[in-house]
């Protein structure tokens, strides 16, 4: 098992089951030896030159994956909580398969998947997804304009920012787009999880 390093806040140690199901403990070794792999691959084909530097570091020590989170979201009462048809926004394919991840393992179902944000127009009108998580740095159309087109069409959208630009200006310029929460990179699991059910519980 990966140990990020990075100490648990008491908050996020509250949430975590003293004891986990052996299922669990299966998917959260699954995720983790993911993150590994997407790593060596991407660290292979040199697309880490497109990444933050420092972020695939992150990834590599286990930072999304500390021990015990994706447990302490599985306690969730499902009875409350509407599992959400996702669209994910991100040009980086191994980020996008890494939400995939995530995403699924907590029943989730993803609907679709863009690399830009003339895709994302595109997706959203045919797919009509509960929940969009969309990145803000993306070839052709960035993510910004893509919230706006989106919320043109639908304003009852619910886009989620999830983007390492985390300027308080560009906080308020996506919330002023359409935006209904923004996710910073690098995220921890219990971050994404908690701004997808709080957007399918709005």
């Amino acid at each position: 098992m990966l140990d990020s390093g990075y100490p648990l806040s008491d908050e996020n140690a509250a949430g975590i089951p003293g004891r986990t199901s052996r299922r669990n403990r299966c998917g959260e070794a699954r995720l983790e030896a993911q993150v590994v792999e997407h790593f060596e691959q991407c660290a292979n084909t040199r697309m880490l030159s497109r990444v933050i530097p420092g972020l695939a570091n992150l990834y590599m020590h286990g930072f999304f994956f500390t021990h015990g989170q994706t447990d302490g979201f599985r306690s969730f009462d499902r009875g409350r909580v509407r599992m959400a048809k996702v669209l994910i926004v991100e040009d980086a394919p191994f980020i996008r398969e890494m939400i995939r991840d995530i995403l699924e393992s907590h029943d989730h179902e993803i609907v679709g998947e863009a690399a830009n944000g003339l895709e994302a127009i595109e997706k959203y009108k045919a797919l009509k997804p509960d929940v969009v998580l969309m990145d803000i740095l993306m070839p052709g159309m960035d993510g910004l304009s893509a919230i706006m087109k989106i919320v043109e069409q639908d304003p009852k959208a619910r886009i989620i920012v999830v983007s390492a630009l985390v300027k308080e200006a560009l906080r308020k310029e996506a919330m002023r787009a359409g935006a209904i929460d923004f996710v910073a990179k690098p995220f921890q699991v219990e971050r994404l999880l908690e701004a997808v059910r709080a957007a399918t519980t709005a």
